[in-house]
């Protein structure tokens, strides 16, 4: 496993989201009150860019049918949504993360 610097632990406020690339991949980093965490970007669902969602309660929420998903894990926490349609919706990958002297990190193979 190669860890991989990523951003600066400044870069990320609580409740924030920024695009982060490593290794070819469109990632998003995002921090809650519960630390930072690393995942793919694009909802499972139609695709979304989730960094233009937001930080809900803990949950990311993705910006066109309000999926939510849990950071630390990925899973689903809330399905997507449309009028009176609801979609089930598939996790997110997440990558293992770290934060030392001020500096987050990914873990990749």
């Amino acid at each position: 496993m190669r860890r991989i610097k990523i951003a600066s632990s400044s870069d990320v406020r609580v409740n924030e989201m920024i695009p982060v690339e490593c290794d070819g991949k469109k990632l998003l980093l995002a921090r809650t009150e519960q630390g930072v965490a690393v995942l793919d970007r694009k909802c499972t669902h139609l695709g979304a860019d989730l960094c233009k969602g937001k930080i809900e309660q803990g949950a990311i929420v993705c910006p066109w049918h309000g999926a939510r998903f849990n950071p630390a894990t990925g899973e689903s926490v809330q399905d997507a949504k449309m009028l009176l349609m609801r979609w089930k919706v598939k996790p997110l990958t997440t990558y293992a993360v770290s934060e030392e002297a001020g500096d987050v990190f990914i873990s990749v193979n």
